[in-house]
């Protein structure tokens, strides 16, 4: 009941943060499936979820948007050889050294830029300039609030407050999941019956999503810079190595468990090589998945 569960929560999420970083979402569902895979088979913790996690999607973003799509998986390949690095001359252990301040900061910064950073379709605005600077780009969507599509818009603010209330007032469950299900609800009902609200779907925006593949090649076939993967692997790899012992003890906090830590590298390393080898996004340990897993009952790496 716990992978059921995990798996239902995985799903809007991976897709989500894919679209965020700037990835084709079945990139981030790819992740999805091989982090908590090796994280499972070759990982030390016995309750920690890998996957797309928001604290990758700035700096993904950021190379994507400078590289196109096609760098993402390559950097997830390559972060996964750093983390193996890592793994290997058990550098892990410094990394519980970074003050914990530091560590809600960076958290609460990805937060602002992950939220701002949708409101272009919260607000249902297309074709907007993109800017290199974060400021410039809300400063670009707010200068645009004129021309809001209401379509977009009403659906995009009664799900969230439904979403933020129900976690306010009855916590402890996996409320995305409901909401998912209603907005595939809404989606289809609007589509085959009342086309003048629909919305735009997912398989409107991303076509290639009719005919899903978790393993995609075609990044293989474009020419990036070999400085700007490595950058952005060494940058990745950084922040997964971190996220990832960081769920995996609040994990332990839980449950009154205590992790492998040095094991748990080791399978998010070959978590990001496998991902990235076969066309997903990079992943790491995620905090609400794996919060859900311990709510939703798991006792083993099984879930």
């Amino acid at each position: 009941m716990a992978g059921i569960t995990v798996a239902l929560v995985s799903l809007p999420l991976s897709t989500a943060l894919a679209i965020a970083a700037g990835a084709p979402p079945m990139a981030g569902i790819s992740a999805g499936i091989y982090g908590p895979l090796m994280g499972g088979l070759l990982g030390g913790s016995n309750y920690n979820i890998l996957g797309p996690a928001g604290a990758l999607v700035n700096n993904l973003n950021k190379l994507s948007s400078e590289n196109g799509p096609e760098i993402i998986p390559l950097v997830a390949a390559l972060s996964g050889v750093f983390s193996l690095f890592v793994y290997l001359l058990k550098l892990d252990k410094y990394c519980t050294l970074i003050p914990t301040s530091v560590l809600e900061g960076f958290s609460f910064g990805v937060a602002i830029t992950i939220g701002f950073g949708q409101f272009n379709s919260a607000f249902g605005l297309v074709g907007l300039k993109k800017h290199p600077e974060f400021y410039n780009n809300v400063a670009e969507t707010f200068s645009n609030l004129a021309d809001l599509d209401a379509v977009e818009f009403v659906p995009f603010i009664c799900l969230y407050l439904t979403l933020m209330l129900l976690m306010k007032f009855v916590p402890g469950r996996p409320w995305i999941i409901f909401i998912a299900l209603v907005g595939i609800i809404y989606g289809f009902l609007t589509s085959a019956l009342f086309p003048n609200i629909k919305p735009m779907l997912l398989k409107d925006a991303y076509p290639a999503m009719l005919k899903p593949s978790v393993v995609n090649f075609s990044y293989m076939n474009n020419d990036i810079p070999l400085m700007n993967i490595v950058i952005g692997a060494a940058e990745v790899s950084f922040v997964a190595v971190l996220e990832t012992l960081i769920s995996a003890r609040i994990a332990d906090n839980l449950t009154g468990t205590r992790f492998n830590q040095h094991k748990e590298v080791f399978g998010m390393s070959l978590a990001n090589i496998l991902s990235g080898l076969l066309g997903g996004t990079p992943c790491t340990g995620v905090l609400v998945r794996t919060g859900v897993n311990v709510t939703a009952g798991a006792t083993d790496k099984i879930s």
